[in-house]
């Protein structure tokens, strides 16, 4: 599988958005955190306000205002969530536990919503395959 041919995207991002906003699991992951998240995607960065389950504001680009935690990679390394070979069911969740997609900022935080966050990642898989 390919990753989608407008990942990454302010678009793409959307549609992960729009889809968070339906998981049980997205919203039980962060229901009880209130920051911000950055994901930098090479050159290519997409900054979110999770709040209460929600994640109630994105935008492209870094914020003024910061972040709690980023996660950090080339964009050939986030193609790894389309493209891993298929021998589990998140074969992605190795990228993390490699430390191919970096953790910067509150590490303490970043933890505590790892659920939501693998649900995000989820929510990205689950556009390239069109679902």
């Amino acid at each position: 599988m390919k990753a989608p041919a407008d990942f990454p995207s302010r678009e793409f991002f959307e549609r992960v958005r729009a889809a968070t906003a339906a998981d049980p699991a997205f919203r039980r992951g962060t229901e009880f955190f209130d920051g911000s998240v950055l994901l930098e995607i090479g050159g290519f960065a997409v900054w979110m306000k999770w709040y209460r389950g929600d994640i109630v504001d994105l935008h492209e680009g870094a914020d003024l205002l910061g972040y709690t935690f980023a996660l950090r990679a080339p964009l050939e390394t986030w193609r790894g969530i389309w493209e891993l070979p298929r021998t589990a069911g998140k074969p992605w969740a190795r990228l993390f536990n490699y430390g191919e997609i970096a953790t910067e900022g509150d590490a303490v935080a970043s933890g505590r919503v790892l659920g939501g966050t693998f649900a995000l990642i989820g929510h990205m898989e689950a556009e390239g395959r069109g679902a």
